[in-house]
């Protein structure tokens, strides 16, 4: 009977960790999958919705996911124990990060490939590396040098179509790459005012500013404008808007909190990023448009120096601070 008992203590708990691995490694698969779909379902959303009722719809659904998630007392109760300058942060970064950037990035998907938007979409960590070093006098290291220098270059890849062209920024991908600028710049306010409030009030709060900021647009808006955007939501649209909303948002957002929690941060930090090879095969074959050989280089010059960033923890002072940017990064961006 002894025997029996030592063996079970010691078997059941590798049979508990094997089978979360093996779920944690699972729901990071599914959560690229999902993820992949974004910018493509967002491209043909854009035929009917305009970019601000694509970000209502977008930021709704990431706060019925933290209601869902935390509850609403427990986020009110967070809330009001902010601090003034934690508020005036949060409003910076609900206006910025939930209304501005969104709107910029489905303004330029809709001049621009699903392709070069999310390899633009994912420059992100390139401007906040650059903000750290100049706002909070970080100490730019060899390996970050190395990362900006790859991400750097993906960007001329692509838009130089292989250096095969001048320098030419086309409108829709420099709206894009403006939209990344911003989300980094809410990074940086998140890190330098807010790293002590937890992640679903910050996530909530500028869900909520956004909602309700672009709710009083429309509100004044004249009623033709709403109805004619309502008008050209075909059935197919509307599965399309559907999948969207599950696929992209819920989906993405419930699998990343699930292999967060079953696998160690800087594995899902650094594999999460792959989500960008998914996104742009996902297009080409959904959308069918062109992938080309300077794209692929350019992906892979860009996913290179973010991966980099990633494995040699990036511009993270904590583990916490690593987590919590994680999170809002995933909060705002699938």
């Amino acid at each position: 009977m002894n025997i029996l008992l030592f063996r079970n203590y010691w078997v059941r708990p590798e049979r508990m960790r094997f089978s979360s691995s093996v779920l944690g490694w699972s729901s990071l698969t599914a959560m690229i999958l999902a993820s992949s779909t974004y910018y493509a379902l967002a491209k043909e959303l854009m035929v009917a919705l305009s970019p601000l009722a694509l970000v209502l719809f977008s930021e709704a659904l990431a706060a019925i996911f933290v209601l869902i998630s935390f509850g609403l007392l427990p986020s009110l109760r967070s809330l009001a124990r902010l601090r003034r300058f934690e508020l005036f942060s949060l409003l910076f970064i609900g206006i910025t990060s939930s209304i501005v950037a969104p709107a910029l990035l489905f303004s330029g998907l809709s001049m621009t490939s699903a392709v070069n938007a999310a390899l633009f979409g994912h420059t992100e960590m390139l401007f906040l590396l650059l903000l750290s070093v100049f706002f909070l006098g970080e100490r730019l290291r060899l390996p970050h040098s190395f990362s900006l220098l790859f991400i750097a270059s993906g960007v001329l890849f692509i838009t130089m179509r292989g250096f095969s062209e001048s320098f030419v920024l086309q409108s829709g991908d420099g709206l894009v790459l403006l939209a990344s600028f911003i989300w980094a710049a809410g990074g940086l306010i998140f890190r330098k005012f807010l790293h002590s409030v937890p992640v679903s009030t910050v996530v909530f709060t500028r869900s909520l500013i956004a909602v309700w900021g672009i709710a009083l647009t429309f509100l004044f808006s004249p009623a033709s404008v709403v109805l004619a955007q309502a008008q050209f939501l075909t059935p197919d649209l509307l599965v399309t808007l559907l999948a969207f909303a599950f696929l992209s948002r819920f989906l993405t957002v419930f699998f990343f909190y699930q292999s967060l929690d079953r696998l160690p941060v800087a594995t899902v930090s650094v594999f999460s990023n792959f989500a960008v090879v998914g996104s742009i095969l996902f297009a080409s074959w959904y959308l069918g448009e062109p992938l080309r050989l300077y794209q692929i280089i350019g992906a892979s010059l860009i996913l290179t120096g973010t991966v980099l960033l990633e494995v040699f923890n990036g511009f993270h002072p904590s583990h916490e601070h690593r987590v919590a940017h994680l999170m809002q990064k995933h909060a705002h961006r699938a």
